[in-house]
């Protein structure tokens, strides 16, 4: 099983996207971050978290990617799971096939994102996850620890969420709805 701890649910996607979800729910989504800075790796796949940070160490294979499309960017796959990585140009992305390394703040992608990446990609750009914990993140706030809640929703303070996810086993619990 796979898990990546504290990907970021920004405010807009709980606002404007209107994603709701609860510990438990099964979500399908495409991962993403953004980073300039890549090195080559030579280790196995890895999402380590980075102490003190959100940033995640990141390190798979970069995938064939459609650089032609306006939206930019490459894709790297970290045990098979595909992760979009938002870059600035001039800097060039790694050849498809080279083992990488990188830092950066996962986060769940909104639906016109997925929509580019996976015309960009020659294999499907959304997986399968399980929530098995879910972090109300306030950028605003004093406190240094985010707090734990049941469920993502929207409130009149835009607020970020933090949820750790982890690859489904066969048996699981619902499917997140509309809520």
């Amino acid at each position: 099983m796979l898990t990546f701890p504290q990907v970021l649910v920004p405010a807009e996607l709980v606002g404007s996207s209107d994603f709701r979800a609860e510990t438990g729910d099964r979500i399908e989504v495409l991962l993403t971050t953004g980073s300039d800075h890549w090195t080559p790796a030579a280790g196995p796949d890895a999402a380590v978290p980075i102490p003190g940070s959100v940033d995640m160490l990141l390190t798979g294979v970069a995938l064939p990617f459609d650089h032609l499309r306006p939206l930019g960017g490459w894709a790297l796959a970290v045990d098979g799971i595909p992760i979009y990585v938002a870059s600035s140009y001039p800097n060039p992305s790694p050849q498809p096939g080279r083992r990488v390394e990188l830092r950066g703040t996962l986060e769940v992608a909104d639906g016109y994102l997925v929509d580019e990446v996976q015309e960009a990609l020659p294999a499907p750009a959304t997986r399968s996850w399980l929530i098995r914990r879910i972090l109300h993140f306030d950028p605003r706030s004093r406190k240094t620890q985010p707090d734990p809640v049941t469920s993502i929703r929207w409130t009149a303070d835009p607020c970020s969420y933090l949820i750790d996810l982890t690859t489904p086993a066969a048996a699981t619990k619902r499917p997140a709805q509309a809520r």
